[in-house]
């Protein structure tokens, strides 16, 4: 018989969490793309040219010829069966918890080659860290906006249980125009 003192903790909830791409960092170890210019994913989705990539995806611009309309697509490099989770996961979040500071998803699958990818309606604009190597620190009322932007996306991901785990300037986009 167990007593209090001897029952075992509760198992934690297994972690929900997900990171966006960046652009590969000077000294990535540079690994074959999955994917290739021209190539149709889910006879939906032509790959028309590689726009970043990052430590575990490429993404790629994209025509979805099913909108018809531009599109992003992230595929993972590594068929690694956690970092296929993780991915996964990242999928379920934006699928689940839409929010209008989040990207949408258009869709999923895997490659010919037999990697997943994710289609995700394209954001048009520059990265932050991008923005601010090439003009500086935002003007006070900028930074404030987009940190107010930052923390509604984070608060409603920290409502449902859900990490970002990579947030940084690369991987927040500054939409063109704004």
């Amino acid at each position: 018989m167990t007593t209090p003192a001897q029952a075992a903790p509760p198992a934690a909830p297994r972690a929900r969490g997900f990171s966006f791409l960046d652009a590969a960092s000077p000294g990535a170890p540079a690994t074959p793309a999955p994917g290739a210019v021209g190539e149709v994913l889910g006879d939906r989705f032509e790959l028309l040219q590689r726009i970043g990539r990052g430590g575990m995806a490429v993404v790629y611009l994209a025509h979805d010829r099913q909108l018809p309309q531009p599109a992003a697509i992230k595929i993972l490099c590594e068929r690694h069966p956690a970092a296929e989770q993780r991915f996964l996961d990242e999928l379920d979040i934006l699928g689940t918890l839409p929010h209008p500071h989040l990207v949408h998803p258009l869709g999923c699958g895997r490659t010919a080659s037999g990697h997943l990818y994710m289609a995700m309606e394209l954001v048009r604009g520059d990265n932050l860290r991008d923005r601010l190597l090439e003009f500086g620190p935002l003007l006070w009322r900028e930074a404030l906006d987009v940190g107010i932007q930052v923390a509604e996306v984070l608060a409603h991901l920290h409502a449902a249980g859900v990490l970002h785990r990579d947030v940084k300037p690369g991987n927040i986009m500054l939409l063109s125009g704004s």
